[in-house]
């Protein structure tokens, strides 16, 4: 019981402290909060696949920037905001705006809120409310007729058994109990998840009647206030319900008195009253619950870009305006220092000043305009990856949260889709290089629909011999090069970008070696060039001496033969 105590303690601390603007993964609930992700996802899997699929969310850790955003307040924006993530076809970014700008620059009415969304709370069971709504029209009780038959014969029963006496006349009153008590038990269980169910409906309602009374009239949606009144006769149904439920729960004679209404069926006929008008309700309620979860979304989105040292909101290609008019701050409001102005924006490109990885502590900030076409080369542990995550992340977070970890981010409007973290599965019976073919196929599948996509390749096709590798990857950047996409390839393989370099723009990432080991400065640089790194590893690694003079001998031999 000390567990569950001690939890409990920490949450009141957090709702006691204001901790908007601060990192949330540097929560002491942070680590127990994270085995809540399979509870988060369901929202997520009920409303359908979002454009960023689990290959690219996987690739790119999109689990740790859920959690790195994750200030909310209560599972409704929890769900809400991971479900978001996914969403880059969006466009809502002026509403979006106005909410978060409005809790950043209203600390009183952001608190306010945060106040009745933490009665929503976070418990273990809410996050399959959404769910649940969805199991009533499929996983009724047995036929309403048969309660009303069986309330009636108890009734008769007991007339009976008063106007005859004799123990006689009380058979018929007890055979009833009987086949009551039965259906009862029987039926008790299925309507409990209702009660789970229907606490969140009445907490979601009350939030909602809050937003409708001290927020902004203009952010509620057309038939809002429809809506929540629509739900009336749901809201005092389900009160009374839970009433009786909560009063049943505090000791035995709570117990013995839940029985005793058991055999009078009320339980059962006020459970299925209550499931025809959640089953008839499903899709308000939803709407309801995206419109209280929106509202904790910017919140978090607030508070998120207030933990950040620098950040902006991204320009789209397709806004056309120009390089000088931009926009971008740091966590301050101060204006970052910008690229030369009055460049307009045209083609498939990616402008980024200082773009970093938000999840990478006092990262090496980058600045580059990527064209349509562009493939990296570096050392091992350069920086390729990690940069190539930070564009890739930016993409997503600009088009769903409209929030990037930039001094400036201009991009077009389009799909990420990556094939990085590559693996074998043994329970699939997937090879390794299978696995990348399958990877590779849905970014092509995709683009051959003519979607706008950006294609981010880690060591494109490396799992096969050289021969075949070669000419495998040399066709598909072949291909990818004639199509609506922006393609960014990192490879170790020289080859691959001595074809490719006439098509793709090269980059290079560069290490050095010192006394102190190998240093890398993680930027960015045009050109081909970099060094390799993979033999001084070995020895920085202290491989035994023999290994380090065999490879470095035929590491001469491989470069005197290329020659």
């Amino acid at each position: 019981m000390y567990f569950p105590y001690m939890l409990q303690r920490i949450f009141q601390r957090r709702r006691e402290r204001d901790t908007y603007g601060e990192d949330p993964t540097q929560e002491a609930v942070h680590s127990i909060r994270r085995d809540q992700l399979r509870q988060i996802r369901l929202y997520h899997e009920k409303m359908g696949e979002g454009a960023v699929d689990e290959v690219t969310w996987e690739d790119l850790e999109m689990d740790d920037v859920f959690y790195r955003i994750n200030h909310t307040a209560s599972y409704v924006g929890e769900q809400v905001l991971y479900h978001r993530l996914h969403m880059t076809e969006k466009e809502d970014w002026r509403r979006l705006e106005e909410k978060v700008s409005y809790f950043d620059g209203n600390k009183q009415e952001r608190r306010a809120l945060e106040k009745k969304l933490r009665r929503i709370g976070k418990r273990q069971n809410s996050y399959y409310m959404a769910d649940l709504l969805s199991c009533f029209g499929t996983y009724p009780l047995a036929s309403m007729v048969l309660f009303r038959l069986l309330q009636i014969l108890l009734v008769l029963s007991l007339i009976l058994g008063i106007g005859y006496s004799g123990k006689v006349g009380f058979v018929p009153v007890c055979v009833i109990v009987s086949i009551n008590l039965t259906i009862f038990i029987h039926e008790k269980q299925k309507a409990q998840s209702m009660v789970i169910c229907l606490e969140e409906v009445c907490a979601l309602l009350e939030t909602c009647k809050y937003i409708r009374k001290n927020l902004p009239v203009h952010w509620q949606r057309e038939g809002f206030e429809q809506e929540i009144s629509s739900l009336g006769k749901l809201y005092r149904l389900s009160g009374r319900f839970l009433a009786k439920k909560l009063a049943a729960g505090f000791d035995d004679k709570g117990v013995i008195m839940e029985y005793l209404l058991g055999i009078t069926l009320w339980d059962l006929t006020t459970y299925n009253r209550i499931a025809g008008l959640l089953q008839d309700k499903e899709e308000v309620i939803l709407r309801l619950f995206c419109d209280v979860g929106e509202l904790d979304m910017a919140i978090s989105i607030g508070s998120f870009r207030r933990s950040l040292d620098l950040y902006c909101c991204p320009e789209f290609i397709s806004d056309a305006v120009t390089i000088s008019d931009r926009d971008h701050r740091s966590s301050d409001g101060k204006s970052a220092p910008g690229l030369a102005g009055g460049d307009l924006k045209q083609g498939r490109q990616i402008w980024m000043e200082e773009v970093y990885h938000p999840l990478v502590k006092e990262a090496v900030r980058n600045t580059v305009t990527l064209p349509d076409l562009s493939i990296m080369m570096g050392a091992n542990a350069s920086g390729k990856s990690t940069f190539m995550k930070a564009v890739a992340i930016n993409l997503i977070l600009g088009q769903t949260i409209h929030t990037c970890t930039a001094g400036y981010f201009s991009c077009p409007r389009m799909q990420v889709m990556t094939s990085m973290a590559v693996r074998d599965d043994v329970k699939a019976k997937e090879s390794y290089y299978v696995r990348e073919v399958r990877y590779l196929k849905r970014m092509l599948d995709l683009v051959e629909k003519g979607v706008p996509v950006f294609c981010a390749i880690d060591e494109i096709l490396k799992g096969t011999n050289k021969r075949e590798r070669l000419a495998a990857s040399e066709a598909v950047l072949q291909y990818l090069s004639g199509k609506n996409c922006i393609v960014l390839v990192a490879t170790h393989d020289l080859e691959i970008i001595n074809r490719m370099q006439r098509q793709y723009a090269c980059y290079h990432f560069l290490c050095q070696m010192t006394d102190r080991g190998i240093e890398f400065e993680y930027k960015i640089h045009k050109g081909m060039g970099g060094d390799t790194n993979a033999v001084a590893l070995l020895e920085y690694y202290d491989f035994p001496g023999k290994v380090i003079a065999a490879a470095k001998e035929r590491l001469k031999e491989l470069d005197s033969e290329d020659q």
